[in-house]
């Protein structure tokens, strides 16, 4: 049996190592209608023997604590969360807002707030040389892909520490009529006597690669991690489609140091909030 024996920290190290594993650090932001241009870093942490350098984490918003959000990850099948907000999604395509305006209203103001965000999060460096944590939708991510396939036959692998390359993320416009792309940066060269736009290879330092373990995130824990209980308590938090927040305080304030990543800042998720139509909620009802 093969088990790696690590050597003991002291008890002031092994205090400070429990503390929040992602506290100051840096979380990018997809902004709109502009350039938003950003290195994907290597597999790190714990998904460095795996080589998983992005992961898809669906993620439950509309709480808060210590006037922060306090997004949490989706604990899976037979979420209470998930159970109730299905619930109220039905109730909503149940009534007519003609004739119920100010519950319509009520349930769609709820929805509005309370999403299940699946987001994509991958280490990355900015062009101020920033490592940080960012995250995208689905359709950037389905673009991502694509954009994949489009370079891997130049030799590019997204997130090699040797073949990498900076990648152009943007989105434009707003609601279902926003369009989202992910695109490799080409710079001009020339080849065969003429001037051509070629792939830019961008080698990953050794500097930066050694930042990584103190600034970079282990995408293991980008949200929050509740247990099945934690999170049934939040949702019997909710009273009339309003958050108890005595009853949500009670649930956050009892995590330990490291149950709990920093908490996110929300404009670090491109894009303003969902509306019923295209809310991520509506792919599980």
């Amino acid at each position: 049996m093969n088990t790696d024996i690590g050597e003991p920290l002291s008890l002031a190290e092994t205090l400070s190592s429990n503390k929040k594993p992602h506290k100051n650090r840096v979380f990018h932001k997809i902004k709109p209608d502009v350039d938003n241009v950003y290195l994907p870093l290597p597999p790190f942490g714990s998904k460095a023997k795996t080589g998983e350098w992005i992961v898809k984490t669906p993620i439950h918003w509309g709480f808060i604590f210590n006037e922060k959000a306090r997004p949490f990850v989706c604990p899976g099948f037979g979420c209470a969360m998930c159970e109730h907000d299905r619930a109220v999604k039905t109730t909503l395509d149940s009534l007519n807002k003609s004739t119920d305006p100010e519950l319509y209203d009520l349930l769609k103001s709820y929805l509005d707030v309370h999403q299940l965000k699946i987001t994509f999060s991958m280490n990355a460096l900015d062009q101020k040389n920033q490592i940080g944590l960012l995250s995208i939708k689905k359709r950037m991510f389905d673009s991502l892909v694509q954009e994949e396939r489009n370079v891997s036959k130049y030799g590019i692998k997204f997130a090699s520490s040797s073949n990498g390359t900076w990648i152009n993320f943007r989105k434009s416009g707003t609601g279902t009529q926003a369009t989202f792309s992910a695109v490799a940066l080409r710079e001009d060269k020339e080849v065969e006597g003429a001037i051509a736009q070629v792939l830019k290879k961008s080698p990953i330092s050794a500097e930066i690669l050694a930042r990584m373990e103190s600034e970079a995130f282990d995408l293991s824990r980008t949200a929050t991690i509740l247990s099945f209980e934690q999170v049934k308590q939040l949702a019997n938090s909710i009273e009339d489609y309003e958050v108890n927040q005595d009853a949500v305080d009670a649930v956050f304030s009892n995590l330990g140091k490291n149950d709990e990543t920093a908490s996110f800042d929300t404009s670090s998720f491109e894009g303003s909030k969902a509306g019923i139509g295209n809310d991520p909620l509506s792919k599980y009802f």
